[in-house]
Formats: structure tokens, C-alpha cells, sequence
């Protein structure tokens, strides 16, 4: 399955070593958006929910048959942190029977 947790953490490896061919630092903390897509709106806001008591900020959307899901968190790009957090969303989002669609952020040059 291309969005299952593995693919996800091999993306990060890309995403960083694109970030620092851009010289973004790393270590600097700035806003990371995560994106997801529920069937129910029940569902997306269960999995917001979730998200909020985590300290991130979430927010959900109806779009064409289906619901999206936003949230937010100030995080660090250095170490181990992106495969945290993304198996953090993740799991949440797979949980409540949603489809994670990844991460991005602003670099920080």
C-alpha cells in the first residue's frame, strides 16, 4: 500500500535531505501542516480530536465526498523528530480510519 507508515518515513528521508540540499535548518522550529482524508465526518473529527489533546492544532473540512483533515504542531526537523511525529499523525489518522496524505512546513534558510 503506497500510504502505509513505512512509505511514509522512507518520504521523510527525501523530504529532508531535499530541505538540506535547500539549507534549511534543521533544528529550527517552525509550524508543520499535516493533511488526512476521512469518509465520515465523524471520523475526521474523532482523529482532530485526538490531534488537539496532543497539542496540535486541527481542523476539519467537507471537499468533494469526503472530509479533509488539517493540523499543526511546531516542531524540529533534526534527529529522529519527523519520523515522531509522523507516526504520531499516522497512527492517529489510522485509527480512526482515515488516509494520511503526508507533511510539509516552511524551510528555514
Amino acid at each position: 500500500m503506497a500510504n502505509d507508515l513505512g512509505a511514509q518515513l522512507l518520504r521523510n528521508e527525501v523530504r529532508i535531505a531535499t530541505r538540506r540540499t535547500m539549507g534549511d535548518i534543521l533544528d529550527t522550529p517552525r509550524e508543520i501542516d499535516h493533511n488526512a482524508f476521512f469518509w465520515r465526518k465523524s471520523a475526521a473529527q474523532d482523529a482532530a480530536d485526538d490531534l488537539i489533546h496532543l497539542g496540535y492544532r486541527a481542523t476539519v473540512g467537507g471537499i468533494i465526498f469526503r472530509w479533509a483533515l488539517e493540523a499543526h504542531r511546531i516542531e524540529l526537523l533534526d534527529s529522529d523528530n519527523p519520523a515522531r511525529f509522523v507516526t504520531e499523525v499516522y497512527g492517529i489518522v489510522a485509527a480512526h480510519g482515515g488516509s494520511y496524505d503526508g507533511w510539509g512546513g516552511t524551510v528555514c534558510a
